[in-house]
């Protein structure tokens, strides 16, 4: 079996022992800051599925989260708030976003946008990840605290 396939088997089993026995273990506190045990094997399973799907190219995809990140940051500021002191939210709202950006742009990256001349899958590229920053900066920006809201509604019932 190819050392590949390993990593993507390990980070399978580390992402369902994270959601299905630290997450819940962890969850008797209402703080996202006290979740740290499911945080840190959440991304360890993270790099090792991005290893096993992109090799010696994990490189390659670890600078475009960091760019995701610089990118979704900066239209955080100028986009919501520009003032000087709006860039405690703007990293609060704009790093989470630029990673979960970056990561669904792998994702949809990796099969979806087949390649064609250079100058047009460029474009292509631009367009998907604008639009996919555009989605999650909004949702994060409007709806972030929507699993406060549902855990609430369900602890009324």
């Amino acid at each position: 079996m190819n050392v590949r396939k390993w990593f993507l088997i390990a980070s399978g089993a580390m992402l369902i022992i994270s959601l299905c026995v630290i997450f819940p273990i962890e969850k008797k506190s209402e703080f996202v800051g006290d979740l740290v045990y499911t945080f840190i094997t959440l991304g360890i399973a993270i790099f090792l599925g991005m290893y096993g799907l992109m090799g010696k190219k994990i490189i390659n995809g670890l600078f475009l989260i960091l760019s995701s990140i610089v990118i979704s940051f900066v239209c955080w500021y100028i986009v919501f708030y520009n003032d000087f002191w709006g860039i405690v939210p703007a990293i609060y709202g704009g790093i989470p976003s630029g990673i979960i950006s970056g990561l669904l742009f792998l994702i949809v990256d990796y099969k979806w946008i087949e390649g064609e001349d250079i100058l047009r899958l460029f474009f292509k590229r631009l367009i998907v990840y604008s639009i996919i920053l555009l989605i999650v900066s909004v949702i994060a920006a409007k709806g972030g605290d929507w699993m406060f809201n549902i855990s609430q509604y369900f602890k009324t019932k």
